[in-house]
């Protein structure tokens, strides 16, 4: 019989079909490896190296894509094994502060873009760990980063300022954490700073969180209260002086908002002295003058009364008496040594009470001092003298003579006597009615002169006669005989 051998080194393949990322095998196969080792009519077997991220698929229902592994090597023919590698599935886990979402990936499936997610108050920064360009041979879980936000928080001082001069104050503020008013409050010129508010009126001891738009503050003032006092002067020994040196009381005092009209006390005076002081008005304490219809400051305010000094001088008793104070057309203010000055219209016979009674008074903080100018008589004649003092500062401010018309000896009485001294005068003896003459005395002349005109003669001789007579009268206020 003949005798027959298996063929030997017959080749056969095995093809491999790696699903897509679709989810599909491919038509014709990924791979295919050639082996050469068969003998007709054995079986073989081949056992796959399945890679990583598949899954030999030896269950599909799918008869034409179902592996087959195992077969006998036909002596026509090649045998043909094949092997389909299921693309294994993995899962994308991505959490978004802790809320988790997931999406299914074939491996090395792209992975589709995710949108970044939104966090109130937070700017996202990227996922951790990165999300893999396609899916990876493992579930992956990505976790949102974010970081927090900072949005200004705005202090608005309205009308007032902060100490910088700023009128409005930004800090940055994280999102949710405490909104802080700044260290220093605004200050504002007559308005007490109460808070901040976000309407301007209302005052909120908890500015709150900080939300995603900012936040805006106000601050709110209240108009301040403040004290005017009005002060008066005490009186003092030798009267007040003002303002300098001198107590003070408190005249009158109020409160008030401010910018309210601040409503003036009634014109004080100085107790013990309202001859002696006349109110001008009010001052402040720089001396600045404050009047009526002023409004309430910002701050406390101290108003002092000022005072002007009546001035000292000599008055008439008076406005009935017929005193007359002659200055030779001066003041007050221009008394020297040598002045000339004289009071008459007055009357014979002049005791001091009946002088200062019934002619003559002191003006202001003053004293009168008389001279009787001859010392053994009982009256105040013609050259007697009249010194003004200033009590306060003790000084002599203005000095008089006595005229009682016709009397020239000084004993207050025109007689007999006067008339010889007087045809003397005329005759040429004497000389006290010569200006120039060292025998000149102004006030012999002013109570000689009858006339009126600069010259004595025998006409005031005759005039001084005719009183002497009791033909007329001298009129003490005119010099004139009347009849």
């Amino acid at each position: 019989y003949a005798q027959w051998t298996a063929n030997a080194n017959i080749g056969y393949v095995l093809e491999v079909y790696e699903m897509g990322t679709d989810g599909t095998y491919p038509a014709t196969p990924t791979t295919v490896y050639n082996f050469n080792d068969g003998v007709v009519g054995d079986e073989r077997t081949v056992t796959p190296t399945v890679p990583t991220g598949f899954t030999l698929d030896v269950e599909t229902e799918n008869t034409a894509e179902k592996s087959v592994l195992t077969g006998k090597i036909p002596a026509t023919g090649t045998l043909v094994l094949k092997a389909y590698y299921t693309r294994d599935q993995y899962t994308l886990y991505i959490d978004v502060d802790g809320d988790v979402t997931e999406e299914v990936y074939y491996y090395q499936q792209e992975i589709a873009d995710i949108a970044d997610p939104v966090k109130k108050g937070w700017t996202f920064t990227g996922w951790e760990p990165e999300v893999p360009a396609t899916m990876p041979a493992n579930d992956v879980t990505v976790v949102a980063q974010f970081t927090k936000n900072s949005y200004p928080a705005s202090f608005n001082a309205g009308e007032g300022a902060f100490a910088t001069g700023d009128k409005t104050v930004e800090t940055d503020v994280p999102y949710a954490e405490p909104i802080t008013a700044p260290a220093n409050n605004p200050v504002r010129d007559g308005y007490n700073f109460k808070g901040w508010s976000t309407d301007g009126t209302n005052v909120i001891e908890n500015l709150g969180r900080m939300d995603d738009d900012g936040a805006e503050c106000i601050a709110v003032w209240e108009k301040a209260e403040v004290t005017v006092t009005f002060y008066n002067y005490l009186p003092s020994e030798k009267g007040p002086a003002v303002p300098e040196g001198q107590a003070t009381y408190v005249y009158d005092q109020a409160t008030y908002l401010y910018g309210e009209t601040v409503v003036f006390p009634a014109d004080p005076t100085i107790q013990g002295h309202e001859d002696h002081y006349v109110f001008i008005g009010w001052v402040d304490a720089d001396g600045n003058a404050v009047e009526p219809g002023i409004t309430a400051p910002s701050a406390n305010l101290d108003i002092y009364a000022s005072y002007e000094r009546v001035k000292v001088m000599l008055i008439p008793k008076n406005d009935t008496c017929t005193t007359i104070i002659d200055r030779a057309g001066l003041t007050v203010d221009d008394y020297t040594a040598d002045s000339e000055w004289y009071v008459y219209g007055l009357e014979e016979i002049l005791s001091l009470n009946l002088l200062l009674n019934e002619y003559i008074d002191v003006q202001g903080d003053g004293k009168i001092v008389v001279t009787k100018i001859k010392d053994n008589s009982k009256y105040y004649g013609t050259g007697s003298i009249i010194d003004v003092y200033d009590n306060v500062t003790g000084e002599l401010v203005e000095s008089f003579r006595i005229i009682i018309f016709g009397d020239l000896d000084g004993d207050s009485v025109a007689n007999g006597v006067d008339l010889s001294i007087m045809s003397e005068e005329v005759l040429g003896t004497t000389g006290w009615s010569i200006d120039g003459l060292d025998e000149y005395v102004h006030y012999l002349f002013k109570a000689a002169n009858l006339r009126m005109d600069d010259v004595v003669n025998g006409l005031d001789r005759t005039l001084l006669n005719e009183h002497v007579l009791g033909v007329g009268f001298i009129n003490q206020a005119t010099a004139v005989v009347e009849y």
